[in-house]
């Protein structure tokens, strides 16, 4: 994850590598003890993302929170379970930031996949902050 503040928004990113690692599928897609690993990983994640992205965002006083998920090479089952987590993980920021005084954050969430072209995307988001959109999840 890397926190960017500028112009009062906040973009928290999910690298691919955190994907794999939180996501990834199991040999023989058995689900066990390195699936339960794997949920303590994420959980644990999660609360280091929002601790992280609330402390940053309320230290901004920020309008707008944007969190960038590449799954750029995820297989459709972590697509999927990425997605979920993204979309959890940003309703708990936005909740912890309203308990923190930021009452009007807008709180948004963009995953990347392979067929997104970056660019297309980087210009779609960079246009919707200086238009001031809201929430775009």
């Amino acid at each position: 994850m890397r926190g960017i503040g500028a112009a009062r928004s906040a973009r928290p990113r999910i690298r691919m590598s955190a994907v794999n690692s939180l996501f990834g599928g199991s040999p023989g897609g058995r689900v066990g003890l390195r699936w339960l690993l794997r949920e303590t990983k994420a959980r644990t994640c999660e609360n280091r993302m929002c601790e992280r992205t609330t402390a940053m965002a309320t230290a901004l006083a920020a309008r707008r929170l944007l969190i960038v998920c590449d799954a750029g090479r995820a297989s459709p089952a972590e697509r999927k379970r990425a997605i979920r987590w993204v979309r959890e993980v940003a309703h708990r920021i936005g909740y912890e930031c309203s308990i923190n005084g930021l009452h009007d954050l807008g709180t948004s969430y963009l995953v990347l996949v392979a067929d997104t072209p970056v660019g297309d995307a980087a210009r779609s988001v960079a246009d919707r902050c200086r238009r001031g959109g809201s929430a775009m999840s």
